[in-house]
């Protein structure tokens, strides 16, 4: 019942051998050594587990063997959690084997956490480690056949709930040194290293199943562990006439010969299925080997660096297998595991953003969740003109590409884009088409993103968010906006306009001037950061420059100063009094009375072209603007223009050019 992963003899049969697993009897302790036991409650019978040590005498390295091709991502539906209890574990050595559970994760399928506890401590000389299932059970709800003993992890998939206290799976490694362990995750394994996660990987495949509970002593044949129950995988085992070795009696001398055979096949139709129809070869020397016997494939037929070399009794320096093969994945299945499927073409990829240009589109997606179990070899994207169902245009591309631009393009004209993976099997279906892309001519920036990017650096000193940016290359995308449309858009958002203009109008109504180019970016960074614009005035006001424009003035002359320096207009009378009542009360101050003209709506309409020319020049070309040029921008917006008529204007000086990416 014992099984063992070893490393190949070289001229001498020095091996590296996991002794005693799983049941009553290991040849070192188990970790769990319990008698069978039913639970009052459930009826369920336990029986307990244990672990498979792997022991290893000096063996020379056979070569290099390079790993099979292991995606890390399989189909979404399949997909189990493992949850590991790591004790003692060496960053390196919790990376190495993370890497196999996370390649199990997405291969078996259950319901419930499967727990394994797994501690990397100083073992005996010569022992790398172990694994093992922590418990067994039968005659659970759901269970597929009665008066079977089934690995606690399938049980608890089966009956979807935790039929057990004890973990699903346990594990322990030496942490000597001398271990001469690989922990890299990559294969690149050296020649005289053993592959840490090639090791955990097929150890796993034992916990979750591929265990058997027979044994031969004296010739005799046994089953079932001390028990007259066979473990599950018992029950496919068949000998090379046809008959299950269930069906042999027990403790006899037939079932020791068959067991020695060299002939033992797995009959269950999913593992028969994975090998094209032809039963499975399991690893049934004579004499039999306590530890690698019965629960291992046929090391002659699935050799060294085969696809479905991981579950085969040896395993080489230098060898990486990290991936289960299509034959240990039909025999889970036929255990009573939900798998993933043979190897395939891949599924589709996801596009994750098509950004448009002048005269081209950027496409770049991941890659598909769904690998088919291969590495990519690469990819095919698509172009779709105008509403088309069928592609006018691909472009193939490699394997590390995910990203590539469709040139010579159209603009105005409305494009969508798809994409689809390779491996070794052939092309999977292409991605869901992306969302219509209309190029655009984008001068003086070469795609959408750059320019949405850069306008919200010039007008919010900040990075859009995602959802911010979203929205405006839609816009742009689609054709919604121009690209001038969108300068001034994002310009006229919360926290640029309505800061610069009240900024700007403050510098107009205290000093009588265009803000300064230092202290309007010093009064914007402070507003933007809380300051009220009360305080801001108290201060223009406390300035040497507001009292010599204010400071001697009476009330009355005060008053009537305001009126014509910020409304371009004399007081009423009815204003006037009002104001000047206030001021001699004390119930405003001079900077409170400005700031209160400087935002009347009377003054914010009166402004709101010269506060135009502000915003956009002082943000697009990182100054402000001249006399003249303010002047002609009053113009431009006060004969209908708008600001984006100025924008795209800015947009096509070599100023503006020499400063943007």
């Amino acid at each position: 019942m014992d099984n063992a992963y070893r490393r190949r003899p070289a001229l001498a049969p020095g091996l590296v051998a996991l002794a005693g697993l799983l049941g009553l009897t290991t040849m070192a302790p188990a970790a769990s050594a319990r008698p069978a036991t039913a639970s009052a409650s459930s009826g369920v019978v336990h029986h307990a587990g244990g672990l498979s040590y792997l022991r290893e005498v000096s063996t020379p390295a056979t070569g290099h063997v390079a790993p099979r091709p292991t995606p890390s991502t399989r189909v979404s539906a399949v997909k189990s959690t493992f949850v590991v209890s790591y004790t003692g574990f060496t960053p390196e050595a919790k990376a190495a084997f993370q890497r196999a559970v996370d390649l199990w994760s997405v291969l078996v399928q259950s319901s419930q956490p499967i727990r394994i506890k797994a501690t990397y401590k100083g073992l005996p000389q010569g022992i790398l480690g172990g694994a093992g299932p922590g418990d067994f059970v039968r005659d659970f709800p759901g269970a597929p056949r009665t008066g079977t003993w089934y690995p606690i992890a399938l049980a608890n998939a089966r009956a979807g709930t935790d039929l057990s206290s004890y973990s699903d799976i346990e594990a322990e490694f030496q942490s000597s040194p001398g271990a001469g362990w690989y922990f890299g995750t990559d294969g690149n394994v050296p020649a005289n290293k053993t592959d840490f996660t090639t090791v955990v990987l097929h150890e796993i495949g034992h916990g979750l199943g591929l265990v058997d509970s027979t044994d031969v002593t004296s010739g005799l044949g046994t089953w079932g562990s001390g028990t007259k129950y066979p473990f599950v995988y018992d029950r496919f085992v068949r000998t090379h006439g046809g008959t299950t070795i269930t069906n042999m009696a027990s403790d006899t001398y037939s079932l020791g010969l068959a067991l020695q055979s060299d002939g033992l096949q797995w009959g269950g139709p999913w593992g028969t299925a994975a090998n094209g129809g032809t039963l499975l070869r399991l690893y049934s020397p004579n004499p039999f080997e306590r530890g690698s016997s019965v629960a291992h494939l046929d090391e002659d037929v699935y050799p060294t660096g085969t696809a479905n070399a991981l579950m085969t009794p040896y395993l080489d320096d230098g060898e990486a297998l990290h991936d289960p093969g299509d034959l240990a994945l039909g025999m889970l299945h036929d255990l009573g595991w939900t798998t993933a499927g043979a190897k395939g073409v891949p599924g589709p990829p996801t596009v994750k953003a098509v950004i448009g240009g002048d005269q081209k589109v950027i496409v770049s997606w991941n890659q598909p969740v769904d690998t088919g179990r291969q590495f990519i070899t690469g990819y095919r994207a698509y172009r779709y003109d105008d509403g088309s169902s069928t592609p006018s245009a691909s472009i193939d591309l490699g394997s590390a590409v995910t990203s590539t631009t469709f040139g010579s393009l159209a603009d105005g004209t409305s494009y969508r884009f798809a994409v689809a993976a390779r491996n070794a099997s052939g092309y999977g279906a292409p991605s869901a088409l992306s969302a219509a892309v209309i190029p655009v001519a984008l001068a003086p920036f070469s795609r959408v993103d750059t320019l949405v990017r850069q306008q919200f650096l010039d007008f919010h000193g900040r990075e859009p968010s995602p959802a911010e940016a979203l929205q405006w290359l839609a816009a742009l995308q689609s054709g919604a906006k121009t690209p001038a449309a969108t300068v001034a858009g994002i310009a006229g958002l919360a926290g640029s306009a309505d800061v610069s203009g009240r900024a700007t109008r403050l510098y107009s109504a205290s000093f009588d001037r265009l803000p300064d180019e230092t202290g309007y970016r010093y009064w914007l960074g402070r507003l933007r950061s809380g300051t009220t614009l009360k305080k801001a005035s108290d201060t223009f006001a406390a300035s040497t420059e507001f009292k010599r424009k204010y400071g001697s003035l009476s009330s009355t002359a005060f008053v009537d100063l305001v009126y014509r320096n910020v409304l371009h207009r004399d007081a009423d009378a009815a204003g006037r009094a009002y104001w000047v009542a206030k001021l001699d009360k004390g119930a405003v101050s001079r900077g409170q009375v400005v700031l209160n003209f400087s935002e009347s709506s009377e003054n914010v309409t009166k402004m709101r072209s010269e506060v135009g020319s502000v915003l956009l020049r002082s943000a697009m070309l990182d100054r402000m603007p001249t006399a003249d040029e303010h002047a002609a921008d009053v113009a431009l917006l006060d004969g209908g223009g708008t600001l984006a008529d100025l924008a795209a204007d800015l947009m096509a000086t070599p100023a503006y050019d020499a400063r943007v990416p």
